[in-house]
């Protein structure tokens, strides 16, 4: 979505966002447009993805003032009933009669039963036009009548909005009801079917047990799930714990949280709810507000589309995983008694370790092959070994500074830390481990000094942090040499080489403690997790050693630092 909003005209940065059809009512175009007022690609991301999450912000907050289907319910409700208490009233003192369109006014002296039978004609008439006005939904009428209604409510609708036609819509059924409802009783009817109707939808009947008065209990406030939302995204934002990537993922996720339930009371919301949620959740497609057959169209109409490939277990359960944070939150603020979106995630086929596979022998061969040193570009080159001999997330290696290339212990090695502007998985990421020896071989640590001499910073100059991290360029530049010269199989990817390095040093007898260390993994042991120290450079390097391909090294390729 993000590049979708970013426009380029007269080489000037725009931002553009459509405005989801539900709250456009509210804007005098069916687009947001914005100059960025920068020709720089990167400042023009970056301000982009600030209007962007302000922007998702503001329509929540608008649809946080709309009207839920509980509020709707009662308002229909009290309409209905004041209409009817109205003409009961009227008729109490004998001034109610109803007319056909072009008919003489009824005289008071005119025989009762031809009152009677005139005004139930004049009913029948008024009854099947307001049916017709509902068939063919012409509400122009009604609008004046719920105009009238709501300003004595002290609420507003915006006129054309799906709100203002849906309430509409209920009204007139209403009014087709009360009409009903005089017909039976203008003949004296009041035990009649709608009577009983109208009472057990305002007032159910219920065993009357006479007990000493009590004050008046205030009904409870209608919470909505945007106003939990907008809360929850206040905290946030002042805790300062969420990254521009973070927020926009999360604002996404809450806006379609909103998009598949509906902006209801979080109080009126069950586990039965979620498991519903979670069953319209897993047949929607993957990025839907990119895919041009899915936009501007609603959630049913997609759930009612053919040939529609859902998204995939594991997108699936992080959308699960932050709803469920989110109804956490909730529930710890008093919103809600319990998390009632608690245990919705799946399980998934086969084992964790199947989700991402290993690459075999073949295919660190062609990696090897196919790796060209550019003295321009020497990240295309180190980057998928370091990943190959040190078990290295991808994200840690492309934010490498040169400082963290240093020798512990008489030990060259790679200082994996949070310091300045980097930032890692979790606290278990931090650690230091040594080179692997194929590494030095190939030239390395003559890379390293290089820069040293050179007084550079960073160990990738050419790549350029941005909202995904380092990494962000990359990835994508790897994942087509990976497709192009390696592997068409989609589990094979960079982290494929994490993978990789565990498998091998599993198989050669290495210790699991020594494995995730170098990993950068937790370590379960109680023991070993909070009270044994770290291993020294000596002994994981050792242990590294073990790691062997069984592959061939063309002999330039030790001379390409």
């Amino acid at each position: 979505m993000v590049s979708e909003c970013l426009f380029k005209r007269n080489n000037i940065y725009y931002f553009r966002l459509r405005i989801p059809q539900d709250i456009q009512p509210y804007f005098s175009s069916k687009d947001i447009w914005k100059s960025l007022n920068t020709k720089n690609y990167e400042s023009a991301r970056t301000a982009m993805a600030k209007l962007l999450y302000n922007t998702e912000r503001l329509f929540l907050h608008l649809r946080s003032g709309m009207f839920t289907d509980t509020q709707m319910k009662q308002m229909v409700k009290d309409y209905l009933q004041e209409y009817l208490d109205r003409c009961e009233s009227i008729r109490s003192i004998g001034m109610v009669t109803y007319e056909g369109e072009g008919q003489q006014p009824i005289s008071f002296d005119t025989e009762s039963k031809v009152i009677v039978d005139t005004s139930v004609k004049a009913l029948d008439d008024l009854i099947e036009s307001s049916k017709r006005k509902l068939l063919l939904n012409d509400f122009e009428g009604v609008s004046i009548r719920v105009g009238w209604y709501m300003e004595k409510k002290g609420l507003s609708l915006v006129a054309g909005s799906q709100e203002h036609t849906t309430i509409c819509r209920e009204i007139l059924k209403a009014e087709i009801e009360a009409l009903k409802i005089e017909k039976e009783r203008i003949t004296g009817n009041y035990d009649n079917r709608y009577d009983k109707f109208l009472e057990n939808m305002i007032a159910p009947t219920q065993h009357v047990v006479m007990l000493p008065s009590t004050p008046d209990v205030e009904p409870e406030p209608i919470i909505t799930l945007s106003h939990v939302i907008s809360e929850n995204l206040k905290e946030i934002e002042l805790g300062g714990n969420w990254n521009e990537k973070t927020k926009a993922e999360n604002v996404s996720i809450y806006t379609l949280i909103i998009d598949v339930l509906g902006d209801l009371d979080i109080k009126s919301i069950t586990h039965k709810t979620m498991m519903q949620f979670r069953d319209k959740l897993s047949r929607l497609p993957a990025n839907r507000d990119k895919v041009k057959q899915y936009k501007g169209k609603t959630i049913d109409q997609i759930l009612n589309m053919k040939n529609v490939t859902p998204i995939s277990v594991s997108t699936l359960n992080k959308y699960l995983v932050r709803t469920s944070t989110l109804f956490k939150w909730a529930a710890k603020h008093g919103y809600i008694q319990a998390n009632v979106a608690e245990g919705l995630t799946l399980a998934k086929s086969g084992n964790a370790s199947e989700e991402r596979q290993a690459y075999s022998t073949e295919d660190i061969q062609k990696i090897v092959n196919n790796l060209m040193y550019d003295k321009y570009c020497p990240h295309i080159f180190w980057i998928p070994l370091i990943g190959m001999y040190q078990g290295m997330r991808i994200d840690e290696i492309c934010q490498l500074y040169v400082s963290d290339v240093e020798v512990v212990d008489g030990v060259p090695c790679i200082n994996i830390n949070s310091k300045d502007d980097k930032k890692l998985k979790n606290n278990a990421s931090e650690r230091i481990i040594p080179i692997h020896g194929m590494l030095v071989r190939l030239g390395f640590l003559r890379y390293v000094e290089q820069l040293k001499q050179k007084n550079v910073k960073r160990l990738w100059s050419k790549l350029h942090k941005k909202r995904d991290g380092y990494s962000q360029d990359y990835g994508k530049l790897y994942q087509r040499f990976n497709r192009k010269y390696i592997t068409d199989n989609p589990k094979r990817v960079f982290h494929s080489f994490r993978h990789s390095l565990a498998d091998r040093l599993k198989q050669a007898g290495v210790q699991d403690t020594l494995i995730a260390e170098i990993m950068g993994h937790s370590i379960d042991s109680v023991t070993m997790g909070r009270y044994g120290k770290r291993y020294q450079p000596k002994l994981l390097l050792d242990a590294l050693m073990q790691l062997d391909y069984g592959i061939d090294i063309p002999p330039w390729k030790t001379h390409a630092a």
